[in-house]
């Protein structure tokens, strides 16, 4: 399978979006278009770490532009060459999260560890009050 790594860049700033596909680039930038116009009308819940630039440059203020195209044997490989191109390009890019592997579940784990900080009274609250019920129930 051929995969390409690309990135979505401004003409208006010097961010850039990477992401990969396996689709035509027309295609894949017609999609996040599309996909941040159905967030936008509340259509869509999972915000992609460009649509904050798009809503401030225009969708249309932005272009794709291939990096490379790989030959992988499947979407996880493509996922991993991505991954090398976010770090690449870590001044300027806004991917939030690392599309593979360790870099991925390390991500999710500051996440959750963060959230538990921020609402860690109403999380203790509601698991005092899941074992009082669930001790009841025995």
């Amino acid at each position: 399978m051929i995969g390409s790594v690309y990135k979505i860049v401004c003409s208006q700033s010097d961010i850039c979006y990477v992401g990969s596909t396996f689709n035509l680039l027309k295609h894949r930038m017609s999609g996040h278009r599309s996909n941040f116009k159905r967030w936008e009308e509340g259509k869509a819940t999972s915000e992609i770490a460009i649509y904050p630039y798009f809503r401030k440059y225009g969708p249309y203020a932005f272009k794709i532009i291939l990096i490379k195209q790989y030959e992988v044997v499947d979407r996880a490989q493509l996922l991993a060459y991505e991954t090398l191109w976010i770090n690449k390009f870590k001044r300027t890019c806004v991917n939030k999260v690392p599309p593979f592997g360790l870099l991925k579940k390390e991500k999710q784990r500051e996440s959750t560890k963060k959230y538990w900080e921020a609402n860690k009274e109403v999380l203790n609250e509601k698991n005092k009050q899941y074992n009082e019920l669930d001790s009841s129930r025995r």
